[in-house]
């Protein structure tokens, strides 16, 4: 009898190879740059860019999004609520959406009659929209329709209404415009009117009394505009900032007081401008930032909305500084990476800080003290130790618990390239050469030092830029890759291989024709993505090529393995087949935002950083499982073939078994198996007796087996192929003698010693057999021992002797049976779930058999009227038996 055990058997298996468009968002990162915050009394109303709306009940402690009606329309430009009625105006470039119940919904109010907006305000009687192309349009019906009225010179900074309706815009390079009958008609306020700074950046009005903000400093007008004055107070109580940039502003809160905002400086007046002190800002000393926003719920309680880092509060008038960005998903991510334990990190570039999740992104610590308090653009991994650049670079050899400085900042790192951690390079311009030319800095000890080398070859910089400098890459032979956008003459993207040492570049122009969206470099490979959908791979550098179709024509290109590689845009596009086949597993959260990098980890698992969005994990893993590899027969009858192979994966949920009969190429899954983890040895056993269909293998018949590696991420590509030609069938011939004695003698092939047991016996007919016992002996000194088996089967045909599986050994090829010496030979080896041992047992047919034991057991059973029914165990080597009474 045939003994199977640890295999499953299936006749017909139905396998998805398909990939989960599912996604988890993970817990943040949260931040951004919120632009404007209003308060509608029982909650805070923030627009981010790109991100839309989000709203807070409790204070900033939380937040959520509250876009419904917007649609895709999630680039505000603007937000007011008008006091009297409540009502909420979000504005775009060229749309205006209301909203009446606190921005639970919002209604398309016009969708026409302007362009190019940048502020709303309401009158009394009016609705105005300042556009960027400085027009001015008004509305009598609260939006719904619009009339252009006026347009004046300069690019328009902000827009102010005061209570007499008069509104003032300022403008950068033309002062400020006035307007006393609803935009009809618009003064020039200048130096004329002592405002003597023509780029005002922001303006704030109090009544009759006006405040306007240059890139020199404070102006006030205590006549609605008719003449200014310098307010920026005396020494020791004056604003001692010069300059002030476009992102300046000037505001007040509840009790009437006056903020000057600068970048990351504030300076507060109780006295209408007359003196200055300086206020403590959100952004931490020493670095640089901008005060996007700012909200005065009190002037205790106060809510600060800082350029590309979130939201702050604080509650006791500004002396101290909070975070509240919990749910607010406004942030662009630069790179994404992942350390040898599992940790998360995000870096997003200006202005300081990056982002780092020891929990698989439940939380997210923001690191931006210390050694960390800089701009980080993206990490570079070497081991196990992860180097952060961006101004100047940082390193952690302790998966992100501790960093340490490498480079100060003398130099900006918007990319770091290396292969080892000690030869550095970062691709740069030297704008110190005249004219300005490309560069590449140089580095040979880890980053610490460096030195600038001119790029020759290279167009000149009147013409063209980096298009992408963080996707630079490093090949394996020690040159860079860089893409260039030619703009005067060619107007399309070039590729470069530079020589780090000379700085000597080459246009590789060998590719087949298309646009260059995107390049990748993996194993010696570098692959152009073209905007024809097409991706082409060379491995000699760029001098020949194959070309591979792809689903779409636009993205980033990650090359992540060989055969797996991903194309991100507002869909994340999987190939698993070295670019093959392309399968779009969606966008993350259905939410059309573009996908900005992707990474996978050992546990095989994808995780996503979206534009403005979270950061999400892939439900089910994306990569299928390694290809098993040296598969081989490890037995086979007429009817039944026992493989093994090895498991190159630790992803696999389990194993088909793929058959083909004959001279077909047709394979069809007709098994399933498994190789748990406490298995000694990394392989893993199958046996195939079934075709699709259910029908058992035939005898003398070629056969043809692979076998994938299944997981969720789909099946592997096939092991390597094997060719098995079952046994013919000979049963009807079969002459292994029946209840005679053998010695069983296991050879001493493994060196641990021969054991060897007499008397032993082979029982069965028409070639299927069962040995009492297969000696081991072998098994001595093996952890865990396996136990000797009993009652071990076999097939003999035409001599080819084929051994049954048991738990602990299987069949090391076919043995033999040799009817002129009287000897079958059986090799063997351990199962897969013990260490490897190799023997093989030879039985030898005894000349003459012992004496058969006593019959045992005799029980008398009356059975008929005279007649007694006797029953006994029979004894090994009888052949007959006497009856005695």
């Amino acid at each position: 009898m045939k003994r199977l055990v640890i295999v499953l058997l299936v006749s017909s298996l139905v396998f998805f190879t398909g990939y989960s468009q599912n996604y988890t968002a993970l817990n943040g990162p949260y931040g951004g740059s919120p632009s404007k915050i209003v308060s509608t009394g029982s909650a805070l109303i923030s627009i981010v860019y790109s991100a839309g709306v989000f709203k807070s009940t409790d204070g900033g402690g939380t937040w959520t999004p509250s876009n419904t009606g917007l649609g895709t329309d999630l680039y505000p430009n603007d937000l007011i609520r008008h006091a009297a009625t409540g009502k909420l105006y979000y504005l775009t470039s060229n749309k205006l959406y209301t909203s009446t119940n606190d921005g639970a919904n919002w209604t398309l109010t016009a969708n026409s009659g302007f362009s190019s907006a940048r502020f709303i305000r309401k009158t009394t009687s009016f609705v105005f929209i300042i556009s960027g192309n400085s027009q001015v349009y008004r509305s009598s019906n609260d939006g719904t329709s619009w009339s252009l009225v006026n347009s004046f010179s300069g690019f328009p900074r902000d827009f102010a209404v005061n209570t007499s309706g008069h509104f003032y815009i300022a403008t950068d390079g033309n002062g400020v415009y006035r307007s006393t009958n609803n935009g009809l008609n618009l003064d020039q306020l200048d130096s004329g009117e002592g405002l003597s700074n023509p780029n005002i950046y922001s303006v704030y009005t109090n009544g009759a009394t006006i405040y306007a903000l240059s890139s020199s400093g404070l102006f006030k007008s205590t006549n609605n505009g008719d003449s200014w004055t310098v307010s920026m107070g005396t020494a020791p109580t004056e604003i001692t900032d010069c300059c002030f940039g476009w992102q300046s502003k000037i505001v007040a809160d509840p009790s009437a007081n006056i903020y000057v905002i600068n970048g990351l400086l504030i300076w507060k007046s109780t006295n209408a401008g007359a003196s200055w002190t300086s206020f403590n800002s959100p952004v931490p000393s020493g670095l640089y930032g901008d005060i996007e926003s700012i909200y005065f719920e009190s002037s205790s309680v106060i809510y600060a909305g800082i350029r590309e880092v979130g939201l702050y509060k604080s509650i006791d008038g500004g002396s101290s500084w909070f975070s509240v960005n919990e749910g607010i998903t406004g942030l662009y991510p630069r790179d994404l990476e992942i350390t040898n334990n599992g940790r998360l990190l995000y870096a997003k570039g200006w202005p300081w800080g990056f982002y780092m999740s020891i929990d698989d992104g439940a939380t997210w610590d923001f690191l931006a003290t210390g050694t960390t308090a800089r701009s980080v653009d993206g990490f570079l991994k070497i081991g196990s130790t992860v180097f952060g650049h961006g101004s100047g670079i940082i390193k952690t050899i302790d998966n992100g618990s501790n960093w340490t400085e490498v480079e100060q900042g003398n130099y900006y790192f918007e990319s770091l390239l290396s292969n080892d951690g000690i030869s550095m390079f970062s691709p740069t311009y030297d704008y110190s050469a005249s004219p300005p030319v490309y560069a590449i800095n140089r580095s040979n000890d880890s980053g610490v030092t460096w030195s600038l080398q001119q790029i020759t070859g290279m167009p000149s910089l009147d013409c063209s830029y980096y298009s992408s400098i963080e996707r630079t890459i490093l090949g394996s032979g020690g040159n860079v890759f860089a893409s260039v956008y030619e703009y005067c003459s060619q107007n399309k993207i070039l590729l470069f291989k530079i020589d780090p040492a000379t700085g000597a570049a080459t246009e590789i122009t060998s590719f087949p024709a298309g646009n260059i969206a995107d390049v990748g470099y993996f194993n010696n490979k570098l692959y152009v993505f073209t905007s024809n959908s097409k991706l082409h791979i060379s491995s000699d550098a760029g001098q020949t090529w194959t070309t591979k179709n792809t689903t779409t024509g636009n993205g980033t290109l990650k090359i992540i393995s060989d055969n797996t590689f991903y194309i991100l845009n507002t869909s994340v596009f999987l190939s698993n087949d070295g670019g093959t086949t392309w399968t779009n597993t969606g966008s993350p959260d259905g939410n059309n935002k573009y996908n900005v990098d992707i990474l996978l980890s050992s546990a095989n698992y994808s995780y996503v950083a979206q534009d403005r969005g979270k950061t999400y994990r892939s439900n089910l893993q994306v990569v299928p499982p390694t290809a098993p590899s040296n598969l081989s027969a490890f037995y086979f009858d007429r009817n039944s073939i026992g493989v093994i192979f090895d498991d190159n994966s630790t992803t696999e949920t389990g194993f088909v078994i793929e058959l083909a009969e004959g001279a077909s190429s047709v394979f069809d899954s007709v098994a399933w198996t498994t190789r748990p983890a406490s298995y000694a040895r990394n392989q893993a056993t199958a046996l195939v007796y079934l075709t699709k269909n259910g029908v058992a293998l035939s005898s003398n018949t070629l056969y043809k087996i692979r076998v994938r590696a299944s997981g969720s991420g789909g099946k592997s590509t096939p092991s390597n192929e094997i060719t098995v030609t079952t046994a013919q069938d000979c049963s009807a011939t079969s002459d292994v003698p029946d209840n005679r004695s053998w010695t069983a003698t296991t050879q001493n092939i493994s060196g641990v010693g021969v054991m060897t047991k007499l008397n032993q016996v082979v029982s069965g007919s028409n070639g299927f057999y069962s040995i009492e016992d297969l000696p081991i002996g072998a098994s001595t000194g093996l952890s865990p021992v396996p136990p000797d088996p009993y009652g071990v089967g076999f097939e003999e045909n035409c001599g080819v002797v084929s051994m049954s599986s048991t738990f602990d050994y299987i069949a090391n090829g076919n043995g033999t049976w040799d009817s002129g010496t009287g000897t079958i030979t059986i090799p063997w080896i351990t199962h897969p779930q013990y260490p490897y041992r190799e023997e093989t047992t030879v039985y030898t047919l005894n000349l003459v058999d012992p004496a058969p034991g006593t019959p045992a057991s005799l029980t008398v059973i009356p059975f008929l009227p005279n007649t007694t029914l006797l029953n006994w165990s029979t004894s090994f080597f009888a052949t007959e038996y006497e009856l005695e009474r």
